[in-house]
């Protein structure tokens, strides 16, 4: 089930699509649009545990994005904290196309399909 839906946050919020939740250890990791760019995220119930689980998750991420040569998953410039928390990104150019390209809606979803089946290889 994907959701579309409006997220506040201080920076003035924007309108996110979210999907493909799946559990990894005890929390929910699942695939964001948001503000162009592809996140892979993690939702973590105990607030003791949230930065050291988006770590892990963020490790794993990472270490698999490097077996599979996949250079263009990066981590965020800055970690979030909270309860749903960023730990990898796809800019939007690498799932989307370029700016000035014709959007090529097959080739999108196959790039998102893709995307999912590279977060099931991280579980």
């Amino acid at each position: 089930m994907a959701d579309w839906q409006y997220v506040p946050n201080p920076t003035g919020g924007f309108l996110g699509l979210w999907w493909h939740f799946k559990t990894w250890n005890d929390c929910t990791v699942y695939l964001q649009l948001e503000q162009g760019n592809l996140c892979l995220k993690i939702a973590v119930e105990n607030s003791v545990n949230q930065s050291v689980r988006r770590n892990q998750w963020c490790a794993r991420i990472m270490e698999e994005a490097k077996a599979q040569g996949r250079s263009e998953i990066v981590k965020p410039s800055r970690f979030g904290k909270g309860r749903y928390m960023t730990a990898a990104i796809v800019p939007s150019k690498d799932w989307l196309g370029a700016d000035d390209a014709v959007l090529n809606e097959e080739a999108v979803v196959k790039r998102l399909r893709d995307y999912e089946r590279f977060l099931d290889s991280c579980l």
